[in-house]
């Protein structure tokens, strides 16, 4: 008897330990969490934008790290005060992209086997965030049909050609969000996310049909309709898209397209204090013309960080008419990136 009661406790000290090692979600943490069913190299990284500025360049770093435990299952606990867009990868694996958590959310993501769409858990509405932009992306860009003729045959049509074409998958697109979340109430945060991410995709693909025939040496010059629903003043400066990494890409494209045609029409380029004014300057004098702040500088933060070399932004930023637009950027730019502004 004593021998049986002895088991039984052990029994409830080996619960009671299990019980312990189980991690709760704490309502407070932002958690993304799921489970692995094969072999991946190495612990998950969880890589997103740092700050705004990272998210004006598009650049990613890894923001945390978990491993994998002998189950396969994995969790990251994410400390983040605003929505962010995420990548989940491993050494050798990259399992997911552009994944939607805001704070407080509880993503459960499982993969069951590589190179296939993960499962998620729609239970909650960030689980249907997720699946929907999966769902999306398999639609309109992984099906092989749509993908051979939207990647390679769009670019042999001619001008109004593509220009009906993306006009219709934009409208396929917005009929696809509103099917999906028929009868449902979306967060605001999501639903200018998502919809900017349509619509200024459908720009960018506008924008990137020129760039390929450029890059062909093939000039084409659309007429205004081809550019009215993509140049106005709500379309260009858009304080719902300022989530949206689509958002940015496209002003980028948009001020590179001015410069490319002015390039094609006007070989002889503009001077700055008597020399051939740099490509980096003049885009960034378009992108002041062009846009109003704080929208420009979305695109002036990728002139200077990738284009515009220390000492012409250091002479940019004496001049006295930029001041407003540089002053502000100096500082950051000298503490996070590689030169130091005097």
């Amino acid at each position: 008897m004593k021998h049986l009661i002895s088991c039984f406790y052990f029994l409830i000290i080996v619960c009671l330990a299990s019980c312990n090692l189980i991690q709760k979600d704490n309502p407070a943490d932002t958690i993304l969490k799921g489970h692995i069913g094969f072999a991946v190299k190495g612990p998950l990284y969880l890589t997103g934008y740092a700050d705004s500025i990272d998210r004006f360049l598009g650049r990613k770093t890894v923001l945390d790290t978990a491993f994998i435990d002998d189950k396969g299952n994995y969790r990251f606990v994410i400390h983040s005060h605003t929505p962010n867009i995420y990548d989940l990868k491993s050494a050798d694996s990259f399992l997911l992209s552009s994944i939607y958590i805001c704070p407080k959310n509880k993503l459960t993501i499982d993969f069951k086997e590589p190179f296939k769409d993960p499962v998620i858990d729609t239970s909650k509405p960030e689980g249907k965030y997720n699946d929907f932009r999966i769902k999306l992306t398999w639609k309109f860009f992984k099906d092989n049909d749509t993908k051979q003729f939207y990647y390679i045959g769009a670019n042999y049509l001619t001008v109004n050609q593509f220009d009906t074409f993306v006009q219709g998958r934009k409208n396929q697109m917005h009929l696809f969000y509103d099917q999906y979340f028929k009868g449902v109430k979306t967060d605001p945060s999501f639903e200018k996310y998502a919809l900017s991410e349509i619509d200024y995709q459908y720009g960018i693909d506008k924008m990137m049909f020129l760039w390929k025939h450029r890059i062909k040496n093939v000039d084409v010059f659309p007429d205004s309709s081809y550019y009215k629903d993509i140049t106005t003043k709500k379309y260009l400066n858009n304080p719902d898209a300022i989530c949206s990494p689509a958002y940015y890409h496209f002003l980028n494209l948009y001020i590179n397209n001015i410069y490319g045609e002015e390039v094609v029409k006007h070989p002889v380029r503009p001077q700055w204090e008597g020399k051939p004014m740099s490509p980096a300057m003049e885009k960034f004098n378009m992108a002041v013309q062009k846009l109003d702040p704080p929208y420009s500088n979305i695109v002036i933060c990728k002139i200077v960080v990738d284009d515009m070399p220390a000492a012409e932004f250091k002479k940019l930023k004496t001049g006295k008419s930029q001041n407003q637009i540089i002053g502000a950027l100096a500082k950051w730019f000298e503490d996070k990136y590689r030169f130091k502004v005097e």
